[in-house]
């Protein structure tokens, strides 16, 4: 079971505070090997007293040589020791290409949620076993599981998202991953979609209809996850992405998927509390093509 990171994480600690919290994350003992102590006294002496940024920087060191903390912190202490984003995203630059995709999959769309739900998702959308990853990213206390719910702190989920977010600034819909339901609406309702767009989830707040021309997602050619709740459209959509591996749209607001739609890759489908008719001719007919799929369609 890992430590749920807690608000106090940014407050700061006393100097025995931090050394102790340090041994204990360093070494897992109080008891310190003589050789460190004096560059972990530098390392202490750099986070400034904020329990957060000694886990991150703890967490990149652990099982290091000495060699490679003094080179690990002379890069951290070009950072100013007060902007803990730059310290938080120094740990993350250093991640494999594919587990920094999942760190960013789970700030823009997974915090708080039921891990095995997170590993389900991602395990169909990305085609690839997460779990790896996964350990990695609580290894390097960037997420921590607590009661089997995926839990990181607010400012950790900040900076993944601005990580996203400055793939195109201006412009959301050719970002990778959209999870603002203004930026949404806005690609939706003005068809500016991309193929730059792997993940979509729309959770609205307030319960309002949706109101498109269906074609939107058209551009989306890379689109692997899209999740649509709480969420009520004027018409369905005129066209999915042939490159859908997860579709879950709660209250889908046609009778039939899209004609012309390819769900070849698709791995999962959810269109629970939806419209969707099944009678023996219909279902002929869209099985075909939907083999191994995990569905539901149950109101």
């Amino acid at each position: 079971m890992f430590m749920v990171l807690k608000e106090s994480e940014v407050e700061e600690l006393s100097r025995a505070e931090v050394l102790e919290l340090f041994r204990w994350d360093a070494f897992k003992t109080n008891e310190m090997d003589r050789s460190y102590e004096d560059i972990s006294k530098r390392a202490v002496l750099y986070s400034n007293g904020l329990p957060l940024a000694v886990e991150i920087i703890v967490s990149d060191l652990y099982g290091k040589t000495i060699l490679e903390w003094k080179s690990a912190l002379d890069t951290y202490e070009k950072i100013p020791y007060e902007n803990i984003q730059e310290i938080l995203r120094v740990s993350y630059h250093g991640l494999k290409e594919f587990v920094k995709e999942i760190f960013l999959d789970i700030a823009c769309f997974f915090k708080g949620y039921r891990l095995s739900d997170i590993l389900n998702i991602l395990c169909s959308g990305r085609d690839f076993d997460p779990d790896y990853a996964i350990q990695v990213l609580v290894d390097k206390s960037l997420i921590k599981i607590d009661d089997r719910h995926v839990r990181l702190h607010d400012m950790i989920e900040d900076m993944g998202r601005e990580i996203v977010r400055l793939e195109s600034p201006a412009k959301p819909g050719e970002r990778s991953r959209l999870w603002f339901y203004k930026d949404i609406l806005n690609v939706f309702k003005e068809n500016k979609g991309s193929d730059k767009t792997e993940i979509i989830m729309l959770h609205l707040v307030k319960d309002k209809e949706v109101q498109w021309d269906g074609n939107a997602l058209k551009k989306m050619e890379n689109l692997k996850i899209l999740v649509i709740e709480k969420a009520r459209f004027s018409i369905g959509p005129n066209h999915l992405p042939k490159s859908l591996r997860v579709l879950k749209w709660r209250d889908y607001p046609e009778s039939s998927l899209p004609v012309h739609f390819d769900p070849k890759k698709l791995v999962i489908l959810d269109l629970s509390m939806s419209c969707i008719t099944f009678n023996n001719q219909v279902i002929i007919v869209k099985i075909q093509g939907f083999e191994g799929i995990k569905a539901d369609v149950n109101p």
